[in-house]
């Protein structure tokens, strides 16, 4: 099992975790030290040149234990109980023509469950409503 690549913090805001570094100044950035330019690429807000980005477990930068909470709360959000409510009925629609019917809509629960989980790892609001783009970005990331 490889270890996992060390975490790397802001040189500014040492408490929070660097997502980029400075391709020019070598700096170590988090997102309030980065910027945006014309183009929309982020840039170091130091020099004003672009940067990279540092991979660090998605793990390390929002703990389980930390995001549980806000996630809870978008489930019970109206949204999210009319989205488990309809996909609840549909299994019950599926479950009155029989076991092979119960059978397809399982696998079309697991996958709706499936989908809200890698929304949720990329970064979407698991309940939101999604636009074509996020779509793709979905299954294929960024």
């Amino acid at each position: 099992m490889a270890a996992a690549p060390p975490t790397v913090f802001c040189d500014v805001h040492a408490a929070a975790v660097a997502g980029w570094r400075c391709t020019v100044c070598a700096r170590n950035l988090c997102a309030a030290c980065t910027a945006s330019n014309v183009q929309g690429i982020a840039v170091c807000c130091a020099c004003g040149h672009g940067v990279e980005a540092v991979l660090v477990p998605r793990a390390v930068v929002f703990p389980f234990a930390k995001t549980w909470p806000s996630e809870l709360a978008a489930l019970l959000t109206l949204r999210g109980v009319l989205q488990v409510l309809v996909a609840a009925l549909a299994l019950q629609f599926f479950l009155a023509f029989g076991p092979r019917w119960w059978t397809l809509g399982r696998v079309l629960e697991l996958g709706w469950i499936l989908f809200l989980a890698r929304r949720v790892g990329v970064g979407f609001d698991p309940f939101g409503l999604p636009r074509y783009g996020d779509l793709g970005s979905v299954w294929v990331g960024p």
